[in-house]
């Protein structure tokens, strides 16, 4: 048995936090961008039904990115650390963060990415989550050559 037990660290805390909110960030700026070109198609051309409701969603987005941009940032100072316990068996994986509990079977475990500070599971899209960490240095049972055996076909190493 493999067990990850503690609370995550401001690294790894930082990282997800950017992985999770990057996509928010894309989406406001790409968003905004399309707006702003369909607004002006529609201001050129006299279409008016395309340019307000254009001009209405610009504002729209852009407050998609200041709110991406402000919990990137404000989530690393406020956030508490939160508490993980991970237990990884021959056939499952059991993970207990303290607000919800979920198990996914090995199998489901589609890629694991070796990071400086832990290892990224990504599971499958049928499982209950779509991926998790295991910092290194929560490692409480088990060893990190033992974990790195149980994904060898599935692991990548981060260069």
């Amino acid at each position: 048995m493999i067990r990850f037990n503690g609370n995550y660290s401001d690294e790894s805390l930082g990282k997800n936090t950017i992985r999770r909110y990057r996509k928010f960030l894309i989406l406001g700026i790409v968003g905004t961008i399309l707006a702003t070109v369909v607004a002006i198609a529609g201001w050129k051309f006299q279409e008016y039904e395309l340019f307000i409701p254009m001009c209405i969603s610009i504002p729209a987005g852009v407050c998609l990115i200041v709110l991406s941009i402000v919990v990137l940032v404000d989530t690393h100072i406020r956030m508490p650390k939160p508490y993980v316990d991970l237990q990884i068996d021959d056939e499952l994986i059991s993970f207990n963060d303290g607000i919800s509990s979920k198990e996914m079977q090995i199998s489901d475990v589609v890629k694991v990415k070796d990071l400086k500070y832990g290892y990224y599971i990504y599971f499958a899209k049928k499982s209950a989550m779509k991926s998790c960490v295991c910092q290194k240095d929560l490692l409480v049972e088990g060893s990190l050559e033992d974990f790195e055996k149980l994904f060898k076909n599935k692991l990548v190493r981060n260069k």
